[in-house]
């Protein structure tokens, strides 16, 4: 896991290119003490383009100073 996940405002772009396989592409987006945001191949409308495009704004509230 990487942490890149930052206060503020981040914004995960992801480009899948190529068909659906049989196994749907999933990708969960954790962060310790926040909730999980999961990115599932499942949820997307389907189109006849050969790629799908997810984005998603993710807000951190700053941490609490001591």
């Amino acid at each position: 896991m990487t942490p890149w996940l930052h206060p503020g405002r981040n914004v995960l772009s992801v480009v899948l290119v190529g068909r659906s396989c049989a196994v749907p592409f999933r990708l969960c987006i954790q962060q310790t003490g926040q909730p999980d945001w999961t990115l599932d191949e499942r949820e997307f409308v389907p189109v006849p383009a050969p790629w799908r495009l997810w984005t998603h704004a993710i807000d951190l509230a700053e941490p609490a100073l001591l």
